[in-house]
């Protein structure tokens, strides 16, 4: 499932026309630019709080967002 997170989250974020640092601040980790980035490679794994603003601003459900239906 985490690869599949990673994927989803750079696809959707593109579809929106967002960059890493837009959608960074849009879920209020502004002061952490690289957030996105880290989520992205699977450096870091985001809180249930982070998934559902994610999921809130790029258009989907969690379970879509983290691979668990398609």
């Amino acid at each position: 499932m985490k690869e599949r997170f990673m994927k989803r989250l750079e696809e959707l974020r593109k579809e929106k026309g967002l960059s890493k640092n837009e959608l960074g601040a849009l879920i209020g980790r502004g002061k952490d630019s690289g957030i996105i980035g880290k989520y992205e490679r699977g450096e870091n794994e985001p809180g249930m709080s982070v998934i559902f603003a994610l999921c809130e601003i790029l258009g989907c459900t969690a379970d879509y967002l983290i691979g668990r239906e398609d």
